[in-house]
């Protein structure tokens, strides 16, 4: 993947914001189909608006968590494949859902919103490139 390791970064940032915007997404199906938003439009939208502004709650502290695992993967220029974002946005997922598994939340919808997140997360950070060879600005290539 062209452009340097300071792209590189950039783009990890934009990864994260599509996982951002594609969690509430899900998050907001989820709501809609337990009847929030009243059927109409300006429902619909303010679902959405709600789960974009909760969804910062968890956002922040994982995209500083992703951030801090680029620059320890970059570190020993490792590389990652496109099947470790769902991957690992499952386990993640999770960890941070452990208590709400219940009739509203279950591990197969878990699994399809972390497959669309991890995937939109690919995607923002990385395009269509199957893997990529992380490096920090200014590391030599190995």
């Amino acid at each position: 993947m062209g452009g340097g390791a300071l792209m590189q970064g950039g783009r990890i940032i934009l990864g994260c914001i599509a996982a951002w915007v594609t969690g509430s997404l899900a998050m907001t199906i989820s709501a809609l189909a337990t009847g929030a938003g009243n059927g109409t439009v300006l429902g619909v939208v303010v679902t959405f608006l709600t789960w974009l502004y909760f969804g910062l709650l968890p956002a922040i502290p994982l995209t500083v968590l992703a951030f801090v695992l680029w620059v320890v993967l970059a570190r020993y220029g490792a590389t990652v494949r496109w099947w470790y974002a769902p991957a690992s946005t499952f386990c993640i997922g999770v960890v941070l859902f452990s208590d709400s598994f219940d009739e509203r939340l279950s591990l197969l919808w878990l699994l399809i919103a972390a497959l669309f997140v991890g995937a939109a997360f690919w995607l923002g950070a990385f395009g269509m490139h199957r893997h990529v060879r992380l490096a920090l600005p200014g590391q030599p290539p190995r």
